[in-house]
């Protein structure tokens, strides 16, 4: 892929005015022409106006090109943004730029301590040289790993919309109706209240960059004996990534081991689609591997 040239790098209002909007892919990667804003907004105006994808660390993205052998004729690099990377711990949550790598996630001890599940996601996560060059926007906009973690997590999605205006909403809207060259600039996570345990899974072992059979994650928050608080998420190869429509009081927590499973069997049978390849396993996977993180001492 070659680099736009050095005015085009250089300016500051919507750059590449002379190179008109191209919708055809070309064949060739040496023919895609690489934007380079000097802020997020602008990143949006010429996303919006070359009809253009962000690439960042381009670890999935590439393999994506590179298999359809179809790349853009334009793409908007965020690398240089560094607005958009970092983590910051506020009063009662973390603020986690998009651009901020996986390595970072994995090995911030500080966030760590706070948020032990993000980091155990995030160390699962392809190798070491996939999480030097991989992001967490990135992760999320091709329904990554990290999200079933996110999503028990209550993670509020930071963004820009194509009309340069900034905008916050759940992880959950955010999946439900991503938006046309919307831009992720962080994520907000609160930290979780004392008494909640959070555990995540992976089910095969990885092949490249093809995602794990099934990823699932849990949050539970106890307090004087009582649970207050339960989100059970789920994703994986063949499953859209979201939370289990299951309050603190559905499932029977106290009860046999063949009783929660069955319940647990329940709400993914009404989950999973009738399509999906090896329904009946998964379904019977995730209800163990469920089972395990809810009530591991149940026979």
């Amino acid at each position: 892929m070659e680099p736009a040239s050095d005015t085009d790098q250089a300016s500051k209002a919507i750059p590449i005015v002379s190179i008109k909007p191209m919708t055809i892919a070309v064949i060739d990667r040496a023919q895609t022409h690489i934007l380079f804003p000097q802020s997020a907004s602008e990143a949006v105006a010429l996303a919006v106006r070359h009809q253009a994808p962000y690439i960042a660390g381009a670890t999935a993205l590439q393999l994506s090109w590179n298999k359809t052998a179809n790349w853009p004729t334009q793409a908007i690099a965020l690398s240089g943004l560094s607005e958009l990377i970092g983590c910051k711990r506020l009063a009662s949550s973390w603020q986690l730029g998009a651009l901020t790598s996986l390595a970072e996630l994995a090995n911030n001890s500080a966030l760590a301590e706070d948020m032990p599940l993000l980091s155990q996601a995030a160390v699962s996560v392809g190798a070491a040289g996939v999480r030097q060059l991989g992001t967490l926007a990135g992760n999320i906009g091709f329904a990554g790993d990290l999200l079933p973690s996110l999503l028990v997590l209550d993670t509020q999605v930071l963004w820009i919309d194509r009309h340069g205006r900034s905008q916050q909403q759940p992880l959950t809207q955010w999946l439900e109706a991503p938006q046309s060259q919307g831009l992720i600039t962080a994520l907000q996570i609160p930290v979780p209240l004392a008494g909640s345990l959070t555990r995540m899974e992976k089910l095969a072992s990885r092949s490249a960059f093809n995602p794990p059979l099934l990823n699932v994650a849990s949050l539970q928050c106890w307090q004087e004996g009582q649970l207050q608080k339960l989100r059970l998420a789920i994703g994986g190869n063949a499953i859209q990534p979201c939370l289990l429509p299951i309050s603190p009081h559905f499932l029977p927590l106290q009860d046999s081991r063949r009783v929660l499973n069955t319940a647990l069997r329940a709400t993914l049978d009404s989950i999973l689609p009738l399509g999906c390849a090896q329904r009946d396993y998964l379904i019977s996977a995730g209800a163990n591997l469920l089972c395990d993180q809810l009530s591991p001492d149940l026979s």
